[in-house]
């Protein structure tokens, strides 16, 4: 006996000779069907290998830490920083009152044609505040230039000399410059316009006290040295200047008091963001780090002063949280995580507290959740975002007509902690499900089929009867 025939005593897979089988429609049919379903069964096992399940459980909070961090950055609409002081208080006891440790305080003021935009200016500090203290306004500041002989006090835009000239440039940031000859007769025309937009001007006050403005004229015909020096070809040309460096191109647009002042509002705008100076004190952005205990407590923003008398009924603490989270940083981890579990670790970013009326503070009741969550799977191991997801509740609370309103953070801590992890199907779990499920297919689509035949042959019996009896 062969090897062969000796293994095929063996087969448990005995088979039809082909001579002894049956070609149909009906087991075509069942064919096409059965390889479409095991091409889709195939397809979708493979796909679910490599998807993720995410797990989360419960337990009691392991973090043993004894104290935090909080991390913040919160914009006071509506409180100077002068003003703006911050109080820390927690249940061991804790009472820091005028906190100024790991904090910044910048200025800020609304943008003068947009006031919805802040504009930010240098960080609050004790001794900038005399700095703006001396400060003139334009015509204060042209009344103290007593050494420009050619300078009428009744006149708001006077005739320049070259030498005095120079010196309105040093003197003044923004200067408009009328260059005229007076046998022109588009100069004669201008010059009543050009006096009183100058008065007006003379007038106005600027976001910045600091800023000065002026308009001049030049005589071209009696300091035509000076007007070639400015390339001066017509009258009358207008020229911007600022820091006492001539805009690049002339002045070309309507020749009204109107559009003259709305172009000294936009240089004005132009060089006010790129000064490095204190702008006026309107609001302020609070930023930093706080560590505190690891208990419930609160902290809050409130005006207040050591050398003011704060009016509760002037006090705004509408405010909007750029940033609060708890715990450590997590850096460039927490770009790895999910986009809904970033948002629950900071779920106030963004978000804006307005107070419409009088005697109310907004406030915040923080639930703190120490969390783990568990970044990738790998064969050399994984990253633990070890943090804490916070959920609140926020509302507007009035309050008595004396106390000065404060924005107040409370919070407190869950004794559960949450961990999240990824698991991905293993191998020897892909590979049975798989089998089973394409087992259970086939023995269905077999199953069907020979129950497709048993009708068959039912009626074609049934057929062949009649035909007999009759």
């Amino acid at each position: 006996m062969s090897l062969s025939s000796f293994i095929s005593g063996f087969d448990s897979f005995a088979r039809l000779p082909k001579e002894m089988t049956e070609v149909t429609a009906t087991g075509g049919f069942f064919s096409i069907v059965s390889f479409f379903t095991i091409l889709a069964i195939v397809f979708l096992e493979f796909k679910q290998l490599f998807v993720m399940e995410t797990i989360s459980t419960m337990e009691m909070d392991p973090f043993s830490e004894a104290e935090m961090e909080i991390y913040f950055n919160i914009t006071m609409l509506d409180l100077p920083c002068e003003f703006t002081r911050i109080d820390i208080i927690d249940t061991f006891g804790t009472n820091r009152l005028d906190y100024e440790g790991d904090l910044k305080k910048v200025r800020l003021h609304h943008d003068v044609y947009d006031k919805s935009k802040w504009l930010r200016g240098d960080d609050h500090l004790d001794e900038q505040l005399s700095s703006t203290d001396g400060s003139l306004d334009a015509e204060e500041y042209a009344a103290s230039v007593d050494d420009i002989k050619d300078l009428p006090k009744a006149v708001h835009a006077p005739d320049m000399s070259a030498e005095s000239f120079e010196k309105m440039l040093k003197y003044f940031q923004i200067v408009f410059v009328n260059f005229y000859a007076p046998w022109c007769i588009w100069s004669k025309r201008m010059s009543g316009d050009w006096e009183k937009t100058a008065g007006v001007v003379d007038k106005m006050r600027w976001p910045r006290k600091d800023i000065h403005v002026k308009m001049i004229r030049v005589d071209c015909e009696a300091e035509s040295e000076l007007c070639a020096r400015y390339h001066v070809r017509g009258y009358p040309t207008i020229y911007m200047f600022k820091n006492g460096e001539m805009a690049s191109e002339p002045y070309r647009d309507d020749r009204t008091q109107k559009a003259w002042i709305k172009h000294i509002e936009t240089h004005v705008h132009q060089y006010e963001e790129r000064l490095p100076n204190i702008f006026h004190d309107i609001g302020c952005e609070v930023s930093g780090v706080i560590r505190v205990n690891r208990c419930p407590g609160n902290f809050h923003l409130q005006a207040k002063s050591g050398t003011h008398s704060i009016a509760p009924t002037m006090a705004n603490v509408s405010h909007t949280v750029n940033h609060l989270s708890f715990g450590a940083r997590l850096n460039d981890l927490e770009d790895k995580l999910p986009e809904k579990f970033q948002t629950s670790l900071h779920p106030l970013n963004g978000k804006s507290y307005i107070t419409e009326s009088l005697q109310l503070s907004p406030q915040h009741y923080i639930k703190v959740v120490p969390s783990s969550y568990r970044v990738g799977v790998s064969l050399f191991g994984s990253d633990y975002a070890e943090t804490y997801q916070l959920t609140s509740t926020n509302r507007i609370a009035k309050i008595d007509e004396d106390e000065v309103p404060q924005a107040k953070f409370k919070y407190n801590f869950s004794p559960v902690s949450i961990r999240v992890y990824h698991e991905y199907q293993t191998v020897y779990h892909f590979l049975t499900r798989f089998f089973a499920v394409l087992g259970g297919a086939y023995t269905f689509i077999t199953l069907s089929k020979d129950g497709m035949f048993a009708v068959s042959s039912t009626v074609d019996s049934g057929r062949k009867k009649k035909r007999i009896l009759g």
